[in-house]
């Protein structure tokens, strides 16, 4: 899922639901730079969540490694801790637990 299409999922969930298990801080993914990481969080709204997406777009974050990466609409979407590149690619699947919307999938 792209920058762009998480944010208009996000802005149309119930910005009040509180996710057990979100993301919160964005960053640079190590697993390819130019993607784009979210830090995991524990009792995160969905708000919280969409603020920090909206944050990013349009962001240069430096690589792990090294050398700046500006964050679009399109960069693939991650949920990993920094230096990892093992985590979560975010998709609708992810986002229906995220925002509660699972039940309705």
């Amino acid at each position: 899922m792209g920058l762009g299409e998480l944010i208009a999922a996000l802005s149309g969930a119930n910005q009040e639901h509180i996710a057990p298990m979100g993301f919160g801080t964005p960053m640079s993914w190590r697993g390819d730079y130019s993607q784009l990481a979210f830090a995991p969080a524990v009792n995160v709204t969905v708000a919280s969540m969409l603020a920090n997406a909206r944050s990013a777009l349009g962001k240069t974050f430096i690589g792990y490694k090294g050398g700046e990466f500006k964050m679009h609409e399109f960069v693939d979407c991650y949920i990993d801790e920094y230096g990892e590149s093992g985590g979560d690619k975010i998709g609708p699947v992810l986002i229906a637990y995220l925002t509660g919307e699972h039940h309705n999938v």
